[in-house]
């Protein structure tokens, strides 16, 4: 029977979206119209999926061991006294470093759950719109995007890592011991 017959529209990521016409007969004054039901589920990019989850831990590992070397800068930072700050300042200034990338690290987290949120976004238009060629398009735009952007993230994680360690290297001795027991006198 040609009018129970249901074409099938594949996607791009393999998922079948069913094209159903409307019944000509139910209303003959109306306009024939077509409604797109969309049957399946539609997958996560595998290699954007699998990019985060080789990511993540390395990210939260850095989250972990940038808390650890916080307190030990703060709990090494001595009482508030007149003069011989000199070492008090390095430890504060280093303190502030590990802050600010620490928060920059704290914000590659929240890229993973930005993309998902438009991703699926995009995904609802392509099945509502399947014929609309750039909806498709964007999908595939915005899962490069994130590419690059994962590719940066572990980039800037190494980056990181480095900074903090060279940070600490060159300033260990000042942060261990912000203030010295010798007094220089003038002669």
């Amino acid at each position: 029977d040609h009018h129970n017959s249901t074409p099938e529209i594949n996607t791009d990521n393999g998922c079948l979206i069913k094209k159903h016409k409307a019944d000509s007969n139910d209303n003959p004054d109306s306009i024939q119209s077509s409604v797109y039901e969309f049957n399946g589920n539609v997958p996560s990019n595998r290699l954007i999926s699998t990019l985060e989850d080789k990511l993540r831990p390395y990210i939260l590992h850095f989250l972990d061991s940038v808390a650890i070397i916080k307190l030990w800068i703060q709990l090494m930072i001595p009482k508030v006294e007149d003069g011989n700050n000199f070492g008090v300042s390095i430890q504060e200034d280093s303190l502030a470093e590990v802050r600010t990338i620490e928060t920059e690290v704290t914000q590659y987290i929240d890229l993973t759950c930005k993309y998902l949120i438009s991703r699926g976004e995009l995904i609802k238009k392509v099945v509502k719109y399947p014929h609309v060629e750039d909806y498709r398009r964007s999908v595939q735009s915005l899962d490069e995007k994130q590419f690059v952007s994962l590719r940066f993230i572990a980039l800037e994680l190494r980056n990181h890592y480095t900074s903090v360690h060279d940070l600490l290297m060159k300033n260990l001795e000042k942060i261990k011991t912000p203030r010295t027991n010798q007094t220089h006198s003038l002669y």
